[in-house]
């Protein structure tokens, strides 16, 4: 009977972080925002680590999926729910923290043109709570954030930091055909 080659040892698959909640997509599929168990966040693209041996592989509208590299290995993170299942960033803005924002608006939001010449990023629906207080409607385009344009889905978490660091962010929307200032609190 011929020998065998004995095979290949199975390199371990490096854990996968405890305690990690997903909190918000891209909406153009780039990315996911995850926050860790001390409240930080952070935004990760597609292809990019979220911790030593995982990475980001693929984001839709309700979750996110991470591979161990150079493994089968996978772990999929989703989105909070609403009681009826739907996946839904306004179930996480619920709370007071202003870190949950993120979620909301990765989903609730596109890539837009104003008729002003500005670009920035439309809401598709409602705004979660903290801007609907400052004054932005279904329908606006927010243009920049602490007067930086606002016209790509990684602004966002630039915007979630600004939040939680001042008392105040101002920011510019456009509203049919109009430039508003308005101040987030």
């Amino acid at each position: 009977m011929p020998a065998q080659d004995a095979p290949a040892p199975q390199v371990p698959v490096q854990a996968f972080p405890d305690g990690l909640l997903l909190v918000g997509i891209s909406t153009d599929g780039g990315g996911a925002i995850v926050a860790d168990t001390e409240g930080g966040q952070r935004y990760i693209r597609v292809g990019g680590r979220l911790a030593p041996g995982w990475s980001l592989t693929a984001t839709d509208r309700y979750g996110a999926t991470f591979r161990a590299e150079g493994e089968q290995a996978e772990r999929r993170l989703a989105l909070p729910a609403e009681p009826d299942g739907r996946a839904s960033a306004t179930a996480a803005t619920e709370s007071p923290s202003r870190d949950r924002l993120a979620a909301a608006l990765e989903l609730e939001m596109e890539a837009a043109r104003g008729t002003t010449g500005g670009r920035g990023r439309r809401f598709l629906t409602d705004p979660p709570p903290l801007l609907a207080r400052a004054g932005v409607r279904e329908g606006d385009i927010l243009l920049t954030v602490d007067q930086e344009p606002f016209d790509r889905s990684e602004d966002i978490a630039d915007f979630i930091y600004l939040l939680n660091e001042r008392e105040s962010v101002p920011i510019e929307i456009e509203r049919d055909g109009r430039r508003i200032e308005l101040r987030v609190r």
